[in-house]
């Protein structure tokens, strides 16, 4: 793999975090001086396309401080961020494709910093594959209110939007039972709305391959409800990732 693909998968995970406290005090009795309070809230969906016109999807959550996130190219990151001020830290999980993972490419620890606002995060992200900076802003038609129930439907995937390069079906009841298959297995799990009307689910999915043990999976969702409406998922079970972007089917 060449270092720029790996620069590329870097870039496929742009997002947010923490920042580091400041420790103060010179002697012992001194008290260490609270972080400053964050200056926005981060929460919502937010995308970035870069030169490659890769495309990200990263979705943070808006209380917990966890976020996940798929880019165009089906590669995952995960993890979990505080925030100081207006300045970002924190750690991530990168999950490769099937694909990558068939090559010897393996599950990543990393680390990310920048800065944050109400329009913009730009964040650095280092793995053991590279640095690379990306800049994110507000994906608007997505950060809307939408209700569980709203979701209800059968979605599809094709072989390039999942990142198992199998395709796969999803059906989604009102009640956020859900149910689905791909050439591989079948899978059955749940959607709960982080909270009343936000564009966020919590997702857990037992998948079961054919003729082997099932996998439990969790992670997250968002809802795209524009034309052609869709769910982005993204979900790992700390080795692998089953996540892809689902068309809602007419």
């Amino acid at each position: 793999m060449t270092r720029t693909r790996r620069a590329g998968i870097v870039c496929a995970i742009a997002l947010l975090a923490g920042a580091l406290m400041n420790c103060g005090g010179s002697s012992s009795s001194s008290t260490a001086a609270p972080p400053p309070p964050p200056s926005v809230s981060l929460a919502g969906v937010w995308t970035a396309t870069d030169t490659r016109s890769t495309t990200y999807h990263v979705l943070v959550l808006p209380t917990s401080f966890t976020f996940r996130s798929l880019d165009s190219n089906m590669l995952q990151g995960s993890g979990k961020f505080t925030l100081s001020g207006s300045t970002l830290g924190g750690t991530i999980t990168v999950f490769p494709t099937a694909a990558l993972i068939s090559i010897g490419y393996p599950v990543q620890q990393g680390t990310i910093s920048g800065t944050g606002s109400a329009s913009a995060i730009t964040d650095t992200i280092t793995l053991d594959a590279g640095t690379a900076t990306t800049s994110l802003t507000p994906d608007t038609p997505n950060n809307r209110t939408v209700q569980l129930s709203a979701l209800a439907g059968t979605y599809a995937a094709d072989a390039a939007n999942t990142a198992s390069s199998a395709g796969g079906n999803l059906t989604l009841a009102a009640d956020g039972s859900l149910t689905g298959s791909d050439p591989g297995g079948t899978l059955a799990g749940t959607f709960q709305q982080v909270a009343p009307g936000v564009n966020a689910f919590n997702v857990a999915i037992t998948y079961t391959p054919a003729g082997a043990a099932p996998k439990a999976y969790a992670g997250l969702a968002f809802y795209r409800p524009g034309t052609g409406p869709s769910i982005v998922l993204m979900t790992d079970n700390g080795t692998g990732q089953l996540a892809g972007i689902f068309t809602k089917v007419p």
